[in-house]
């Protein structure tokens, strides 16, 4: 059976990570997958995007777009903002204690699936994979380039990979922060993603970050 993903995600950078996990992880089956939010300008650059524009992409008709020409969405997000207005999901729990990282994901996902409020996307909300990235994006790539106890990290992993791309990757620029997206920001992903060939390669770095785990369980239950 065909599969065919519409993507609502933060960023362009994000959309490159997801693509490349869901080829990997569907590797023979040529998969298609478009990406729906932020999308493509005629410039070639992207629309607004940043977990605000998911936000309001999973309030508006771009899930009945999506679930017109696909079988599936997914519905990228990071967390490390999410305590923030409007979308007030918090880091610390009412113990006063900060949540686990699964509790986390699963409040953020609670989060999402309530705002989605349109009947005939609710009717359908099994086919919504969601892929919520504790804390950022970057964070599931730390297993390609460390063995150690960072590969486990949830903060700091723009830093810590621009670390590890010096060591393995000599000459490479550093990823920007403010704009991960420039040419070089994009040399920089597509060397990292390029480990990632397989299904098995996906499901054992995902075992390092509880939202990937989740998003990769997720992508094992299609049928």
């Amino acid at each position: 059976m065909e599969k065919s993903f519409g993507v609502i995600c933060e960023g362009p950078s994000d959309f490159r990570i997801i693509k490349r996990i869901i080829e990997s992880f569907f590797k023979g089956e040529d998969p298609t997958i478009v990406c729906y939010q932020p999308k493509q300008l005629p410039s070639g650059k992207s629309d607004f995007g940043g977990w605000t524009g998911v936000l309001g992409n999973c309030r508006n008709d771009t899930l009945k777009e999506i679930f017109e020409f696909n079988n599936y969405a997914i519905i990228q997000i990071d967390t490390d903002c999410l305590q923030d207005k409007p979308f007030n999901v918090p880091h610390i729990g009412q113990s006063g204690k900060i949540k686990s990282d699964t509790q986390l994901c699963d409040n953020v996902i609670a989060k999402l699936n309530s705002i989605i409020f349109q009947p005939e996307i609710q009717d359908n909300k099994r086919r919504i994979l969601f892929a919520v990235c504790i804390h950022s994006i970057e964070c599931w790539l730390l297993p390609v380039l460390y063995s150690n106890n960072r590969k486990s990290h949830t903060t700091n992993c723009i830093n810590l990979l621009n670390l590890a791309i010096q060591k393995k990757y000599k000459g490479m620029a550093y990823l920007n922060e403010k704009n991960k997206n420039e040419p070089n920001g994009i040399k920089v992903y597509d060397a990292i993603i390029a480990n990632w060939k397989r299904k098995t390669d996906i499901t054992a770095v995902s075992l390092n970050n509880a939202g990937f785990q989740k998003f990769v369980e997720s992508l094992t239950n299609i049928i």
